[in-house]
């Protein structure tokens, strides 16, 4: 039988408690409430009642970890990593768990279902009235394996060496001996490192090591960052090979990149621009997908000079004349930009950060009078932000659409099509 604020027989002596799950928030923990308090809990889902102990008190909330699920929900599956967060039923706290998946443990339709339920709230919230410009979301053919960068962290603990990833905390170093979400190539490298002689002995302190994987140049690593001689690495795409600095920023999901492209290609069919502005361009795959539609000007600007030389690369390696790229600041470089277009017959592209657009671009945006704008996300809060601005500025959304580009977290992409009256 239910008691108020969704408790069953609630008790918080020794700081354990059952609890019915209200919801999923955006980050992938789980809702509930004890006489009004908030508790956030990870590895649960919507209407599970579950047996749990407060790990951290805040003002306005609490955290806490189930250690048992007394009735879980038929979307409940076996998690596909042995690290992700997993109850054990024995009314322990759970071992250290990953934090980089948070849907492990739920199945990937309903995984969908939740992205879509954030994505509408961001924009429902800060633009009301266009959701109802919201598509079906599309997910990813392939919900494991499809990562073709990881990240590890090295940490050396009383003369043991950890390498993995960071736990929430940022500081200490979960020791992972491969990824499920890696490509396998990637793991079978990290494999064969662990298990030569003297590798981790090799390992320092807070050292970075990237693993990257490409059809072209197999599974390669290196420690911190690559030497700038080093050659670029080619990525094979829906517009053919791309070469990217090891550095260089690039989409970690082949399979939704090229879902991506092909829609940013669709819109560029469909409205036919005359000129293309692409900021944040980085090797410049949106850039050729518009000089492939015979777009008469595309420009793209970036503030990474070694994939802007790799853009001009790419774009010369298809004979592509209608494309010029600059390096620069985006914010500083775009009021010159927007000066060399015909506003009224442009098309904006923006990829930009996790932080959004900068407030310099945002100016420019507002005072260019562009017609439309593409607007590619991998931050839902930042986007609903930006997408609020960018509305004062007379524009109206047209689309949006969630691309599930990071299966398993609670990330995701998006790509919003806006236009001005």
């Amino acid at each position: 039988m239910k008691m108020k604020n969704n408790v069953l027989n609630s008790r918080l002596l020794d700081d354990s408690f059952e609890m019915e799950i209200e919801d999923i928030v955006f980050g992938g923990n789980g809702i509930g409430r004890i006489k009004g308090k908030v508790f956030f809990i990870p590895g649960v889902l919507k209407n599970e009642i579950v047996l749990a102990r407060k790990t951290a008190e805040k003002k306005n909330f609490s955290k806490a970890l189930p250690i048992k699920i007394i009735k879980a929900s038929p979307e409940r599956i076996p998690p596909s990593c042995p690290l992700a967060i997993l109850p054990d039923g024995t009314g322990k706290t759970p071992r250290g768990f990953c934090p980089g998946c948070s849907y492990q443990h739920i199945s990937y339709n309903e995984e969908i279902r939740i992205k879509e339920n954030h994505f509408t709230s961001f924009i429902s919230l800060n633009c009301p009235g266009s959701e109802k410009n919201i598509l079906p979301p599309l997910p990813c053919p392939v919900n494991l394996n499809y990562r073709n960068k990881i990240v590890f962290k090295s940490q050396i603990d009383r003369g043991e060496v950890n390498l993995g990833y960071l736990m929430d905390d940022n500081q200490t170093v979960l020791d992972i001996p491969e990824c499920p979400l890696a490509n396998p190539e990637i793991n079978k490298l990290l494999n064969e490192l662990n298990k030569g002689p003297g590798f981790r002995h090799t390992l320092r302190d807070n050292m970075s090591l990237t693993f990257r994987h490409t059809e072209n140049d197999g599974a390669v690593y290196w420690r911190n960052n690559p030497d700038k001689k080093d050659s670029w690495l080619k990525e094979k795409t829906v517009l053919g090979m791309i070469s990217v600095p090891k550095n260089g920023f690039f989409q970690v999901n082949p399979c939704s990149r090229d879902i991506l492209i092909s829609k940013v290609s669709d819109i560029l069919e469909k409205i036919k621009p005359g000129s293309v502005i692409d900021m944040y361009c980085g090797a410049g795959i949106f850039s050729i997908a518009a000089a492939l539609k015979n777009i008469e000007k595309v420009i793209g600007i970036d503030s990474d000079e070694a994939t802007i030389k790799a853009a001009e690369y790419n774009a010369s390696t298809r004979n592509l004349k209608n494309c010029s790229f600059h390096a620069g600041d985006t914010g500083r470089m775009a009021a010159d930009v927007f000066n060399k277009i015909n506003p009224r017959d442009a098309l904006l592209i923006i990829d930009p950060p996790r932080g959004g657009i900068d407030r310099r671009t945002a100016e420019g945006i507002e005072r260019s009078g562009i017609k439309g704008i593409i607007y590619i996300s991998c931050a839902p809060d930042t986007l609903g932000r930006d997408l609020k601005n960018i509305l004062c500025y007379g524009y109206k959304i047209r689309s949006a659409q969630l691309i599930d580009m990071f299966p398993r977290t609670f990330h995701f992409e998006s790509l919003t099509y806006l236009e001005r009256d």
